[in-house]
């Protein structure tokens, strides 16, 4: 499978984590950066597309899909702290996405709890796989 129809598999897993959480009548400000998709998510301040973004009625859905050989890169790290400053930035509810592989899961996972203490303030962050989503504490 080649990375870039990887990638798409875990930007799927962020849309259907997405549907859940937001109201059927708003799937359609549920904006991916996807090759067929028109509309794609606003930058972040720090320059970044994530590969899912929702923002209606103070909630903020931001996702991001990365594939094994990518998790732990820094352009990857730099990106999460991204998200995580947009999120922490929300006047509202903000809810963090990350989709990988069930592998990857912890480092993932270790990366984020990492940032969170960098802040030292907590938002609500979920970790999709194959097999199901976690939240990270």
């Amino acid at each position: 499978m080649s990375e870039s129809i990887n990638h798409m598999k875990f930007v799927e897993l962020l849309s259907l984590e997405a549907k859940k959480i937001i109201p059927h009548e708003f799937h359609a400000l549920i904006f991916l950066d996807m090759p067929d998709e028109i509309y794609k998510p606003h930058k972040t301040s720090r320059n970044f597309i994530p590969d899912l973004r929702y923002c209606s009625n103070d909630l903020l859905l931001i996702g991001e899909a990365k594939t094994a050989s990518d998790v732990d890169r820094e352009h990857s790290k730099s990106q999460y702290v991204s998200y995580y400053e947009e999120a922490l930035n929300f006047d509202g509810k903000a809810i963090l996405l990350f989709s990988v592989p069930w592998q990857t899961k912890n480092t993932i996972k270790n990366m984020i709890r990492r940032i969170m203490k960098e802040f030292d303030k907590q938002i609500e962050v979920y970790v999709i796989t194959e097999f199901g989503k976690e939240q990270v504490l």
